[in-house]
């Protein structure tokens, strides 16, 4: 079944083989599967032998793979020496887990962390664990001792990074040191108590091959973005949440050129309010915006950021996600000969997406959303939709696939617009036409046969050129 392909389901595995068999039974210190009681009090006083024993070890912030083996060690022989013996096998491999994920992970988390199945975690109060995996939800069996466990284990997730959760501060953005991101609310926000939502990351890079393999584009799809991205066109990458926006973001910087041999790399600068992003290229500066203290201060914005990226002259900018008034600092980024800028922005049509740029590029009171909009269509180049389709398999299963369902040509602004398409003028109205298309009935790609010629004569100043065949018309399944 799926649950046993899982982590979780080969770690149960491993938890029903039978635990070690030297442990003498002592009928004082047998212990069965609900004596909670009992089994608290014997990890705080494993706790309190380990801080004796590693006190050094947990002045670290990080600790290695030996320090978490060191410590197993010693809570297997503390339970042998002691005599405690476990009734169910199963339990006493879930006690020693627990200890260890206390101290070198997230708790009861670890495991859904651990388990690359899952994608995101949802912490609701002390008793309330959902989690996703293979695109549906579920609620786990899991619970945190009390509120107090939930704000402790929030401390340890914004410890390394020097941020800080309070009634001052109830809404922290972090990471986890895989990159995964972090949500937290806290109360009085969060009337049911501490939240946490984590959605994973990615550890091994995606990149646009795999994207033909799972049929999430066609390799058509696949080497027409190649090219945009080698020449230096201006990419917005949009869909809803968890559709995948930042992964086919990490996927498209992949295809930025550069030349090891040479050692020849364009500068790029990268700025995320959670660092995401793996660009292959050792000419990247990766900055990262910080809220403001408790005291109200210190707060650095993507805006301030762009701003300070121009003055480092980079051959691009990579902006994680617009979702404020930075989207007028982009346009001017781009407008000022800076190619190659690419972004993501919560939108699920190229039409939302440019209305949605516009207005919050306007939400800066320096120019009006029409304006934006004239900006925006002169600006950028191409509009790539990514979205989450479900499909059933043969056994009619529900099966989720990351879609790219629209790669779409920004033609132009107005009357510019109308005439290249030939269609009827609409004065405030952005122009876009599809180059490549999913059609969501027949679950098939369609390629329109639409050629973007600007693109083409972009290309082509950039001393680089698109293959014809890319633009036959066609579906593929």
């Amino acid at each position: 079944s799926v649950f046993e392909k899982s982590y979780i389901g080969k770690k149960q595995n491993i938890y029903n083989a039978k635990q070690d068999t030297n442990i003498e039974k002592n009928n004082d210190k047998e212990i069965y599967p609900d004596d909670i009681e009992k089994k608290d009090k014997l990890e705080e006083l494993i706790k309190i032998e380990l801080k004796k024993e590693f006190h050094v070890m947990f002045q670290k912030m990080k600790y290695s793979p030996e320090d978490q083996e060191q410590v197993e060690k010693f809570v297997k022989g503390y339970l042998k020496k002691n005599k405690y013996f476990f009734k169910q096998a199963n339990d006493y491999h879930l006690f020693v887990d627990q200890i260890i994920n206390n101290i070198f992970g997230l708790s009861i988390l670890q495991d859904y962390i651990n388990d690359p199945t899952i994608t995101e975690i949802w912490n609701i109060g002390c008793n309330h664990v959902y989690y996703e995996q293979y695109g549906k939800r579920w609620e786990s069996p899991l619970k945190f001792k009390n509120d107090n466990a939930v704000v402790s284990m929030i401390n340890k997730i914004l410890a390394p990074i020097n941020r800080k959760a309070d009634e001052l501060n109830p809404l922290v953005d972090a990471r986890l040191q895989n990159g995964s991101r972090v949500a937290i609310t806290l109360p009085p926000i969060a009337a049911d108590g501490p939240q946490i939502v984590i959605r994973k990351f990615k550890e091994d890079k995606f990149g646009l091959d795999k994207y033909v393999e799972f049929h999430s584009m066609t390799s058509e799809m696949a080497r027409f973005l190649e090219t945009s991205v080698s020449w230096g066109a201006n990419i917005l990458v949009c869909g809803g949440t968890g559709s995948g926006k930042t992964t086919l973001l990490n996927a498209l910087t992949s295809e930025i050129p550069r030349d090891d041999k040479k050692k020849e790399y364009e500068h790029i600068i990268s700025i995320e309010d959670s660092l995401e992003l793996i660009i292959d290229n050792p000419f990247t500066q990766r900055w990262e915006t910080r809220n403001k203290n408790s005291e109200g201060k210190g707060a650095v914005t993507p805006s301030m950021l762009v701003k300070h990226a121009l003055r480092n002259s980079p051959d691009r900018i990579i902006l994680g996600e617009i979702r404020d008034s930075v989207a007028y600092d982009v346009l001017q980024a781009a407008m000022t000969g800076h190619k190659g800028t690419m972004s993501t922005i919560h939108a699920e049509t190229p039409t939302e997406a440019g209305t949605r740029f516009a207005t919050l590029a306007g939400s800066a009171d320096i120019i009006t959303a029409k304006e934006a909009q004239q900006m925006f269509a002169g600006s950028f180049d191409l509009i790539v939709v990514v979205e989450k389709v479900v499909y059933k398999d043969k056994d009619g299963n529900d099966i989720v696939r990351r879609v790219v369902t629209n790669i779409a040509h920004i033609v132009g602004y107005g009357a510019d617009g109308a005439s290249k398409l030939k269609q009827e003028k609409v004065l405030d109205k952005i122009y876009y036409q599809d180059i490549f298309k999913f059609n969501k009935t027949t679950k098939k790609f369609e390629h329109t046969g639409y050629i973007p010629k600007d693109l083409l004569s972009k290309a082509s100043f950039e001393n680089k050129s698109y293959d014809a065949k890319l633009f036959e018309k066609k579906v593929v399944e």
